[in-house]
């Protein structure tokens, strides 16, 4: 009886040795979901670096014209008040027009000034645009 015994414990032992550790199988399929994971990060890591320079574009673009209304309102005369354009390197432009206020009937006189920044990047150009009125004199 106690032959039997060690020999029912010595095929137990065996089954449990033969269950411990990974099948192959099961080392890929863990391979390859961690694989699938790491890829989705890296792809996501570029939407995040493409976002953040276009904010960086677009910010640039609205201090731009933000200081380029400001040169327009210090002048006194719609007269004064003319369109025009300028270049910064290689990868920004801007432009502005100026045009009577067609709306005013209040008996103030302003200046529609559109003013439009374009920036290029690796495979297209981007335009942020800002419509704004200005008061004048005639």
């Amino acid at each position: 009886m106690r032959s039997l015994s060690r020999s029912r414990r010595a095929r137990v032992a065996r089954r449990l040795r033969a269950r411990r550790g990974f099948t192959i199988i099961e080392a890929l399929v863990a391979i390859v979901m961690l694989t699938a994971g790491a890829l989705a990060l890296v792809g996501s890591s570029a939407v995040v670096i493409r976002t953040m320079n276009l904010g960086q574009r677009q910010a640039r673009a609205a201090n731009l014209a933000s200081a380029r209304i400001e040169r327009l309102r210090a002048f006194n005369t719609c007269a004064e008040m003319v369109s025009g354009s300028a270049t910064y390197g290689t990868n920004m432009s801007e432009s502005w027009t100026t045009a009577a206020n067609p709306g005013q009937n209040n008996g103030t006189t302003s200046r529609e000034v559109t003013h439009t920044v374009r920036f290029w990047g690796r495979t297209k150009v981007d335009s942020v645009r800002t419509i704004t009125y200005l008061p004048c004199t005639s």
